[in-house]
């Protein structure tokens, strides 16, 4: 299945998610309900000895950046599997990392910090050495990573319906092309044009403007620049109605 993906998107989703699950645990740190801190895990690991202005940002940024990988993973590999709200998808997904952190991340960690040549390593030492306070943090720090990631990458593209994009068309640059056209005699019309689709999904309120997710409104001079080359000499193209159309006896040809 084609499937479209928002990265920047998802790496801010993932990134929030990481801090989510930093201030939550934070707060529970704060009231003695939660003991383990996976940011003073991952930090402590660059800067052993140092104090929390120094650990703290190199294990947030470490965190963010595992956030952010995984949420790439579940834009690929899982977002949309199944019609489920979009909270409730990231929140199943990130049952995966979290048996993976509680089975595999976790007990490296710990090894990690013995600062020993050699340890002896077997799945009874593994098992009593995750105890119930850090289990509790990594089931909740991934439960609220899964539900910020969810919430967040809603749609790879498209925009809210009442909030369309500003399209900055600028004026046509003059100057000779540097492309070189194919010569055509004009005796055959291949059916060539802009993807001009804009239809709305989610009951409504949501837009999958092509021209928007293909950047056309900033590269339109590009585009019609490519068709020239190939030697188009015909070119289908639709304008955005929902744009300029705005309301009943307004029209915006600003675009056009």
């Amino acid at each position: 299945m084609l499937r479209v993906v928002a990265f920047r998107k998802a790496i801010l989703a993932g990134a929030a998610g990481a801090l989510v699950w930093e201030a939550a645990l934070r707060l529970l740190m704060l009231i003695e309900m939660i003991s383990f801190d996976m940011v003073h895990e991952l930090g402590t690991l660059v800067f052993p000895s140092s104090g929390p202005a120094y650990w703290w940002p190199a294990g947030m940024a470490a965190h963010a950046a595992v956030g952010a990988a995984w949420a790439l993973f579940y834009a690929y590999f899982f977002w949309a599997r199944f019609p489920w709200p979009p909270a409730l998808q990231g929140l199943a997904f990130a049952a995966l990392p979290a048996i993976l952190a509680a089975v595999i991340v976790e007990p490296q960690l710990q090894l990690m910090h013995l600062h020993r040549e050699v340890a002896r390593l077997d799945w009874q030492s593994i098992l009593v050495g995750i105890t119930p306070s850090n289990l509790s943090e990594l089931l909740l720090g991934h439960a609220m990573f899964g539900l910020t990631v969810g919430a967040i990458y809603t749609h790879p593209v498209g925009y809210p319906v009442d909030r369309p994009p500003r399209a900055r068309c600028s004026a046509a640059r003059g100057g000779k092309s540097h492309g070189e056209r194919r010569r055509a005699d004009g005796s055959f019309i291949f059916a060539t044009g802009i993807e001009c689709s804009y239809p709305t999904i989610d009951h409504g309120k949501w837009r999958r403007d092509e021209m928007s997710a293909m950047r056309h409104y900033d590269l339109w001079q590009r585009d019609f620049e490519l068709a020239r080359q190939i030697a188009a000499t015909h070119l289908r193209y639709g304008q955005p109605l929902h744009l300029i159309y705005s309301a009943p006896g307004r029209f915006d040809w600003t675009a056009t």
